[in-house]
């Protein structure tokens, strides 16, 4: 068996490459990705089509949580599925799946929010409205005949989730923290083989080549960077590092200088005087050139304290996102895109 290493510092990440043999004669390539913060996957792969997680040298967490979540899926009908995030909703139609049921909420995607139906108006390939993500409607998830609802570990606990129990309703929690659990969501998905799994292989491929390609870049330096979370709508924000972005940059062995905060509205002259090395940016729902424009319009201008700020003059700023990023409260299918586009806006230009 061939091996060969590669250490990425901004991850920590090791990366070791091999080749075994698999029934039938079949090459399968085993890769094993590690990263500092813990989370360590590895994967089979056959061809350039076909990917699976290998659970043998994958740390167990990722076995704990994959068993858990096929288990669920595996014993309901897979119409009779609901779920009860937003953010959960619209990254699983990434791969064709559509829930029985799900909330009302402004972050649904408008082709999905048309699909919402309200009980006694049934529709083909229509989405039951629950309600609320908070408070769903309960009788009416047990009316619809639902089976199972999976429910973002971003939500917190509720008094309503056994309630659903005594009705026959099973409630699973979907791990959306890590962008190694993009990896189990997926896998489990298509051990069910409910669905195509072509988009789902697709799918981890995509993912996966992310991660080769941040371990390719080479860092300049030893200190991590310090950087600063905006994030632009109605007004600026900063985030810090308990929040989704922030975790992500932890991820990345960077250096929040917001990082114990939770989430303020920016005061340029508290930047000015942190003065971090780089700008992360970010906009739900915008492109990397809409959120130029924005920025530009509400921060280059001679009225405004932040063009100042050494980062914005030397052009250090790294704009994420491509129409479709939605991280307000947990990731999806994209994270690994973003790990890229920080790690390529800092390191890859240097």
């Amino acid at each position: 068996m061939k091996k060969h290493k590669k250490i990425f510092k901004v991850l920590g990440l090791t990366l070791l490459c091999g080749t075994v043999l698999a029934g039938c004669g079949k090459e399968v390539e085993t890769t094993s990705t590690e990263f500092m913060f813990g989370s360590d996957i590895a994967f089979t792969t056959e061809g350039e089509s076909e990917i699976n997680i290998d659970f043998e040298k994958s740390n167990s967490s990722i076995n704990e949580k994959y068993e858990g979540l096929f288990t669920a899926l595996n014993s309901a009908d897979i119409d009779k599925i609901a779920i009860g995030s937003t953010t959960t909703v619209n990254m699983l139609s990434e791969i064709g799946f559509l829930p029985n049921a799900a909330p009302e909420s402004k972050s649904l995607k408008p082709e999905l929010a048309e699909k919402l139906y309200n009980i006694g108006e049934e529709r083909e390939d229509g989405i039951l409205n629950i309600g609320s993500a908070l408070s769903p409607n309960i009788e009416i998830l047990a009316k619809a005949g639902t089976e199972l609802l999976l429910l973002s570990d971003a939500l917190p606990p509720t008094k309503w989730e056994g309630s659903l129990a005594e009705l026959g309703v099973q409630v699973q929690r979907i791990n959306q923290s890590e962008y190694s659990d993009m990896f189990v969501i997926l896998q489990a998905f298509k051990d069910t083989n409910q669905l195509d799994n072509h988009v789902i292989n697709e799918k981890m491929l995509s993912m996966k080549n992310d991660l080769q390609a941040i371990n390719e870049i080479e860092r300049n330096g030893d200190d991590p960077k310090n950087v600063a979370i905006l994030v632009m709508s109605e007004t600026t924000t900063v985030n810090g590092d308990e929040s989704v972005l922030g975790k992500v940059v932890k991820q990345l062995s960077l250096n929040n200088v917001f990082g114990s905060i939770k989430s303020s509205e920016l005061n340029p002259e508290e930047i000015l005087m942190k003065d971090p090395e780089y700008l992360i940016i970010y906009g739900e729902g915008l492109t990397r050139e809409e959120l130029t424009k924005m920025f530009e319009e509400k921060f280059m201008t001679s009225e405004s304290a932040l063009a100042n700020l050494q980062a914005v003059k030397d052009g250090k700023c790294i704009f994420i996102g491509d129409g479709t990023f939605q991280f307000m409260g947990s990731i999806d299918f994209n994270i690994t895109k973003v790990m890229r586009q920080i790690v390529e806006g800092i390191y890859a230009s240097n």
